[in-house]
């Protein structure tokens, strides 16, 4: 033990008497039976004992430097608080979500950039959870080096977090496996039981989920700026892979968004912008004449100009439904599109469902086809979680040869093979449509937000009943600055 004295023989026991420390059949958050499962929440109800489990953090911690402390949530926040008030170290408070009202804050407390902070954590697995809170505390700002549990369930959490990427020196009070030597040895497991939970501990080595690490390369910009051309050769998707090879070869990361409801218009639409973008997209359940010779014709200029079609159907409902959305009704969107976009919502099903679809009308045609996740809406005031990202992330991840990437207004993926498209992209001094749309440029769209291509409509359709030399020298303004914005990241 850490501190191998009487008090943690002491806590020990009483978190054995307490029911803190269960032995038995358990399914853990990762799905994984368990033979044992520790709940350290239960001695909030317990205060005595808090108390003398918190006292066996202040040796270590006087081993560490820092300004502040943060307990993990929700477990170590009583834990955290206990310290602070008790020896008066500051501390500092993570939210697991962003308050939607007020600041809006995800870090509450008093502190500045550059300050040192220590987590506190009641047990470490995988690492995981320092790690989450290790990231929001580093976007801040702030310095985090060391971290302080409880129990090491030696799973490989206190290695995973050495990682050169990470570098964070985690001290643990207790191992798992002193903790249960201790209870054999008071008679309160028998020696079976001790064997068959340090063997199932040992074959059971715990890492870090991918999203962790695609956030952690987010945040440290691991995942270097590569060129379309570089970039095309990572994709899975035949359909994402061309998209980068096109936006390469026309020098062009422009998708104007043909949000007009006759089809005349866009068809003027696609043959004026073809030439100038990557992307054509539409929205056909507003087009008051839509039939199949509009769609053939479109087709036909998108061959002509080189660029994808790609309609904002944004899928939300179960298979089944969005199968036959995509296949068959007046639309009959999978005959001519290139790309559609889903929520993740529904859940797997639905993207397992336009799949088929895809790969069906796939092998009829040759056209590859493929689909965009929503990470994000532009629109002020929606209601979408935070945390939806990075589940947008997970699924992508798992259906890399279908999703070409996300629709998006912050970078979701740090993997390259992935394109990002930010709409809402408009140059001039609106910031608003006061219908909720908000716009910015195309330089803050690529350069801030993480946009590999850019998504233009009311900037452009605007320009179309315009002469040919306004509506072009406007469009080639958007194609410019959109651009010259990915060739600055790229340098």
């Amino acid at each position: 033990m850490a501190n191998d004295n009487q008090d943690m023989n002491s806590v020990i026991r009483r978190l054995y008497e307490c029911n803190a420390l269960k032995f038995g059949q358990f399914k853990l958050k990762s799905g994984i039976e368990s033979p044992v499962y520790i709940d350290l929440r239960i001695i909030i109800s317990q205060p005595d004992l808090m108390i003398d489990l918190c006292h066996q953090y202040v040796p270590l911690m006087k081993q560490c430097r820092f300004d502040l402390i943060c307990g993990v949530p929700y477990t170590a926040l009583t834990m955290a608080t206990y310290l602070s008030t008790k020896f008066g170290y500051p501390m500092i408070m993570r939210r697991k979500e962003m308050k939607q009202h007020g600041t809006k804050q995800t870090l509450e407390g008093v502190f500045q950039r550059g300050n040192r902070v220590i987590i506190i954590e009641d047990l470490i697995s995988s690492g995981s959870s320092i790690l989450e809170t290790a990231l929001a505390l580093r976007q801040a700002g702030l310095i985090v080096t060391d971290a302080i549990v409880f129990i090491d369930r030696e799973q490989g959490g206190i290695q995973n977090l050495k990682h050169p990427d990470i570098d964070i020196k985690v001290h643990c009070c207790i191992h798992f496996s002193e903790l249960i030597h201790f209870l054999q040895i008071e008679g309160h497991i028998t020696e079976e039981k001790s064997n068959k939970v340090l063997d199932w501990i040992t074959s059971n080595h715990c890492d870090i989920p991918d999203n962790l690490h695609n956030q952690l390369a987010l945040i440290t910009h691991s995942s270097s700026w590569k060129s379309y051309e570089d970039r095309s050769r990572l994709c899975k998707n035949p359909l994402g892979r061309r998209l980068f090879e096109l936006m390469a070869k026309k020098r062009s990361n422009l998708c104007v968004s043909a949000d007009l409801t006759d089809c005349q218009s866009i068809l003027k639409l696609a043959d004026q912008a073809g030439p100038h973008i990557v992307m054509l997209k539409t929205h056909v359940d507003i087009i008051d004449d839509f039939n199949m010779d509009f769609a053939r014709r479109l087709r036909d200029l998108a061959q002509n100009h080189n660029f994808i079609l790609f309609e904002d159907r944004k899928f939300a409902d179960i298979g089944s439904t969005v199968q036959k959305q995509y296949a068959g009704g007046l639309f009959r969107l999978s005959e001519w599109t290139d790309l559609i976009n889903a929520h993740i919502l529904p859940g797997p099903g639905l993207i397992e469902a336009l799949h088929q679809e895809a790969m069906a009308r796939s092998l009829k045609d040759g056209q590859a086809r493929g689909c965009l996740l929503i990470s994000h809406l532009s629109s002020q005031g929606n209601l979408m979680p935070a945390d939806y990202a990075q589940e947008a992330y997970k699924m992508a991840i798992k259906n890399s040869d279908f999703i070409v990437g996300f629709i998006s207004q912050a970078k979701v993926s740090a993997d390259p093979a992935f394109i990002h498209m930010t709409p809402g992209v408009k140059i001039g001094d609106d910031k608003s449509d006061k219908l909720g749309q908000q716009y910015t440029t195309p330089e803050d769209a690529v350069q801030n937000k993480g946009a590999d291509l850019i998504i233009v409509g009311r900037g452009i359709i605007s320009k179309l009943d315009s002469s040919f030399e306004e509506f072009e020298a406007n469009i080639l303004s958007y194609k410019q600055r959109g651009y010259d914005a990915y060739i600055n990241l790229c340098q």
